[in-house]
């Protein structure tokens, strides 16, 4: 059986950033606007700060 909480953290970065793009689709007032980039910015900020951690870890193990 998955792990329905590990599943959502490794997921939910990519939702995010394809809301944010339906979102800047759809936006027709500044607020939208700033919502749909606040959203890509956030799952570009997350993915780009998993991915150093991870390579650090692998660093760390391989010594």
């Amino acid at each position: 059986m998955m792990n329905l909480e590990k599943t959502w953290y490794e997921v939910s970065p990519y939702i995010y950033g394809v809301i944010g793009v339906v979102a800047l689709a759809m936006a027709e007032s500044k607020i939208a606007y700033l919502s749909a980039a606040l959203l890509m910015s956030s799952s570009i900020t997350i993915i780009t700060l998993r991915r150093h951690y991870r390579a650090a870890e692998r660093d760390s193990i391989r010594g």
